[in-house]
């Protein structure tokens, strides 16, 4: 967060004031206080109640400190104070387990909370180190790109920073970038699974975001983001900034053509089902045992003879939707058919993959829907693609459509509309 000079410099002074003992580290000055003074008061509920925890803080911010500066990552130093150090502050932040701050000029402020409230230490510790490591990104990324301010679109008229979804999203990354084997960042990502029809951008959706960085990085390599976020500042929007750069390697980013291979529609959303396939950008067991993948829309076993249709479904831009589609014992093909309202069906792609019994993406025979030039009956468009050898016996379990919403920025349209037929043919 860029708050105003005055503000952050007298929080700062408040809280030097009030938490006098300090840990210093090779970059870090760690300011913080005991809630039970063993000479003289304590400072109650803004004190830690062991030295260990800021041990523990120290590790980790040295450790996600290590990682963030380093190639290939490389992502430049943020601004130190005069003693050449980053300070941070531990005491009871505000509904939060860490809170970063920086004024244009000033070094970043970090605040970690002095406690938290889960049951066991080992769950306190793993909280512990992800929020240092969030917090310690945040640092980094702040200074490369001050916020673009709008108003927020549910009729509170809040302002949120369109750049707050990368920033969240990169911070989470490096939670299991620094620490691979910690699982707290799976508090934040219930929604991830349950709803991959909200959009990638949405401002209740910023932590979610992480699971994006991560197929960033394992697709195109760690140097991928060091270089977001040197040209963070030449750009607008952070989509305007992944296009630009995923252009400048000969990629689109999010494009409903169907003879583009982008890398929203047929890379994200498409690996984004294969949580269990060590192939997927997406490759995460644990989050697929823990919140169950990402949400399924539909589920349909189409019959000989007996077409399959849904009712309207609706997906926000740079969302998508996901329909598993099962075939029975006969050996056929399967005609998909997605109807949409005209102009919607412009913004709007089609893939079907095919998945094997073990869950796994089976190479080759992705097909995508194509459009039907001629306008429906009902004056509705369609997408539509035939999946030769819908049969149990080629080793496949099911197909599943992946339809995504490929618009965003000023052209984004939100709650478009979708109906999928599926019959054997």
């Amino acid at each position: 967060m860029v708050i105003q000079d005055d503000v952050l410099r007298e929080r700062v002074e408040r809280l030097e004031a009030l938490l006098r003992e300090t840990l210093e580290t090779e970059h870090f000055i760690i300011c913080f206080g005991l809630r039970d003074s063993p000479n003289g008061r304590g400072i109650a509920r803004e004190g830690v109640t062991r030295r260990g925890q800021i041990r523990q803080y120290a590790h980790a911010l040295e450790l996600a400190f290590a990682h963030l500066e380093a190639a290939p990552l490389a992502l430049p130093l943020p601004p130190f104070a005069s003693d050449g150090k980053l300070h941070v502050y531990v005491h009871d932040v505000p509904r939060s387990y860490g809170f970063t701050q920086f004024v244009p000029g000033d070094p970043p402020v970090i605040e970690l909370a002095c406690r938290g409230a889960e049951p066991t230490p080992e769950q306190a510790r793993h909280r512990s180190y992800a929020a240092a490591a969030h917090e310690l990104t945040h640092a980094f990324t702040l200074p490369l790109r001050l916020p673009t301010w709008v108003e927020k679109p549910d009729g509170s008229h809040a302002s949120i920073d369109i750049w707050q979804w990368l920033h969240e999203g990169t911070a989470m990354f490096a939670e299991t970038l620094v620490f691979p084997c910690n699982h707290d960042c799976m508090r934040y990502l219930v929604g991830w699974c349950d709803e991959p029809h909200r959009s990638l951008d949405h401002w209740n959706a910023q932590y979610q975001a992480g699971v994006f960085i991560g197929f960033l990085v394992r697709r195109f390599g760690h140097d991928f983001l060091g270089e977001l976020w040197s040209l963070a500042s030449q750009h607008p929007s952070p989509t305007a900034l992944l296009e630009a750069v995923l252009s400048s390697r000969g990629r689109a980013f999010a494009s409903p053509d169907p003879n583009v291979t982008d890398v929203f529609a047929c890379g994200y959303c498409g690996d984004a089902y294969f949580l269990s396939d060590p192939s997927s950008g997406c490759f995460h067991p644990g989050l697929l045992e823990r919140h169950g993948g990402r949400l399924i829309t539909h589920a349909l076993v189409p019959e000989p003879s007996h077409p399959e249709t849904t009712g309207v479904d609706r997906v926000d831009h740079l969302g998508c939707r996901y329909y598993q589609l099962f075939p029975s014992a006969a050996a056929s093909a399967l005609e998909v058919t997605l109807f949409c309202d005209p102009p919607e069906a412009v913004v709007l792609r089609g893939e079907l993959l095919p998945v094997g019994t073990q869950f796994a993406r089976l190479p080759g025979g992705a097909v995508s829907l194509q459009r039907v030039p001629a306008a429906q009956p009902d004056g509705r468009s369609a997408l539509r693609a035939v999946f030769p050898g819908f049969s149990t016996a080629n080793g496949l379990d099911h197909v599943v459509l992946v339809v995504a919403n490929c618009s965003y920025g000023a052209t984004a349209r939100d709650r478009v509309g979708l109906q999928l037929t599926a019959q054997l043919v």
